[in-house]
């Protein structure tokens, strides 16, 4: 038998990082839904059936959609964490 003798390292965070990692992360997601959404859209006007065909999917246009759309998005989500929702840019 082995006898493993590993320490592991914890990483602590204070608050603030915590919550801008999260922000960080729910802004992407927020994206990455929206993107796929509006895609899954786009491609059945066009006559695809998107929960047989994958085709429509392009991880490469999803990932400029999130990199473009990023930043409004973590502005909105925080804003709206703030209790101030925009009427026009809502997100």
């Amino acid at each position: 038998m082995k006898k493993i003798n590993e320490t592991k390292e914890v990483h602590t965070m204070t608050v603030e990082e915590l919550e801008r990692e999260n922000i960080d992360y729910l802004s992407r997601f927020a994206c990455l839904l929206y993107g796929v959404n509006v895609a899954g859209e786009a491609a059945a006007k066009m006559g695809r059936n998107t929960e047989r065909d994958s085709s429509w999917i392009k991880p490469i246009f999803f990932q400029k959609y999130i990199d473009e759309r990023y930043g409004d998005m973590k502005y909105n989500i925080t804003k709206s964490l703030n209790g101030g929702d925009d009427e026009v840019y809502s997100w």
